[in-house]
């Protein structure tokens, strides 16, 4: 059997192991390597392409899919690993992070991973599933300070919100911003409070990494 608390352990067990990534790549292919050191039966897939029932021509293209061949569950993994700027060495081993910005187009695409998620787990492709965002900017967990409205309030993550239901752009939202990939509204079908976490301390303005985690189950599973 695999399920989230897999993940979340192997997650767990990356904090003394690798306290930072030098990409979002580098962040997929050490939790794919932990979850398959953890039970050789797992099969751990990277960027796999999971097709709809309600719509077949349609796939889905996931990060990470672990699944237990004995009994056939299954989770879903959809990772994000948004960086400020940050240069630091970690055990004689450089790191050189950009500072990637864009906060409101990777909010947006973190909040679409977790309806994508539960499409997959309401049509049975994943028996449960989780989105973790893994981030050194501050801008992701902390409530904006200005206090005005903006288009892209509906995809705000910082610490203690609660998000559900139909989040959309804002009416003034320029077509520049709403990209193809970017233009529908996010339907969630579940509640989650946003309840952020320290990751790892490394030196640095920018050497402090937090995350976030969305847990996706079964219909009538707790």
């Amino acid at each position: 059997m695999v399920d989230t608390t897999d993940v979340l352990e192997a997650f767990s067990a990356l904090r003394a192991a690798r306290p930072v990534f030098h990409s979002e790549a580098d962040f997929q292919h050490a939790l794919a390597w932990e979850m398959q050191r953890r039970c050789e039966s797992w099969r751990v897939r990277l960027e796999t392409a999971i097709s709809l029932q309600a719509n077949p021509t349609r796939r889905i293209h996931l990060d990470l899919h672990i699944r237990d061949p004995r009994d056939g569950t299954s989770v879903a993994v959809e990772l994000k690993y948004p960086t400020a700027e940050l240069e630091v060495d970690d055990e004689h081993e450089e790191y050189r992070l950009a500072s990637q910005g864009a906060q409101d187009l990777i909010r947006y695409d973190v909040l679409k991973d977790i309806g994508r998620i539960e499409q997959l787990v309401s049509e049975g492709k994943a028996t449960s599933g989780i989105a973790i965002l893994l981030t050194n900017d501050p801008l992701y967990w902390q409530a904006p300070k200005h206090g005005r409205p903006t288009n892209a309030d509906a995809f705000r993550l910082h610490q203690g919100l609660t998000i559900s239901g139909c989040l959309d752009w804002g009416p003034a939202t320029g077509d520049g911003t709403k990209s193809r990939e970017r233009n529908a509204a996010i339907e969630l079908h579940g509640t989650y409070l946003l309840d952020w976490k320290d990751y790892s301390r490394l030196d640095g303005d920018r050497g402090r990494f937090r995350y976030l985690t969305a847990l996706v189950q079964e219909p009538g599973q707790a």
